[in-house]
């Protein structure tokens, strides 16, 4: 299942999503953008990512937009939805 924009953080450009395969259109029409696929990789067993990206992460080549991969069953804690605390 593709996923878009999924649970806002305070900042404007970072998604929480809960799938690993995303499509970014942009803002709202009209300063959208092309309709682009993107698939969140998994790191490696040591931690480390192929494409030297920070894990779990995908950034929009055209917006900018970057989207974080969690777990939805570990970020779920009281039927809510738990992005950590930042004080941390």
């Amino acid at each position: 299942m593709i996923k878009t924009q999924c649970e806002d953080n305070e900042d404007n450009n970072t998604f929480i999503v809960h799938d690993r395969t995303i499509a970014c259109s942009g803002a709202p029409s009209p300063h959208d953008h092309p309709v682009v696929y993107y698939y969140i990789m998994q790191p490696n067993d040591d931690g480390s990512s192929i494409d030297g990206r920070d894990d779990n992460t995908v950034i929009c080549m055209y917006c900018n937009k970057k989207y974080i991969y969690q777990d939805a069953a570990s970020s779920i804690i009281n039927g809510r939805s738990f992005q950590g605390n930042k004080n941390d």
